[in-house]
């Protein structure tokens, strides 16, 4: 057979190979981990998706996807507080079929309006309404209780 033929063979099977392969999409998106994390902990608490912040995110998402559409399910450890450093199970999905199942951590902060002093407080000053004011802070830095309403002070 002449090597015209041979260049033939070879591309018609590499072309029918390349068709019965399955095409792949890549590797995990963190951003896609991310979010399905944000809307997991948005549906299992009280806190809204404006409020969760996911950083940090820690765990094999070097794995190849095939190129379908895909989803996630995330799952953690029952009773699990959601705050700080917090380890979740995350199923990848391809239809109904999971196709790869892998553990991160992620960190969590979830941000709450809280009453903050504008300036220092001596013990016993009266407490003004411009004495204080309401902003953002990480829940999991505050003590278990807090104020977010001027009126409770003033």
């Amino acid at each position: 057979m002449s090597l015209y033929k041979h260049l033939i063979l070879c591309g018609a099977f590499l072309v029918s190979w390349a068709m019965s392969t399955p095409s792949f999409a890549g590797l995990i998106s963190e951003q896609e981990i991310k979010q399905s994390i944000i809307e997991y902990v948005r549906d299992h608490t009280s806190w809204r998706e404006n409020q969760i912040e996911v950083t940090d995110i820690e765990g094999a998402l070097r794995i190849v996807l095939p190129d379908e559409s895909l989803r996630y399910k995330v799952r953690t450890a029952p009773r699990s507080s959601f705050l700080g450093r917090t380890d979740f199970e995350v199923d990848v999905l391809a239809g109904d079929q999971r196709i790869h199942s892998l553990r991160v951590t992620a960190h969590l902060a979830i941000w709450v309006d809280v009453l903050l002093a504008s300036h220092p407080i001596k013990s016993g000053e009266v407490i003004h309404k411009e004495d204080v004011y309401v902003g953002k802070r990480n829940l999991v830095d505050l003590a278990s209780a807090y104020l977010v309403n001027p009126e409770e002070v003033i």
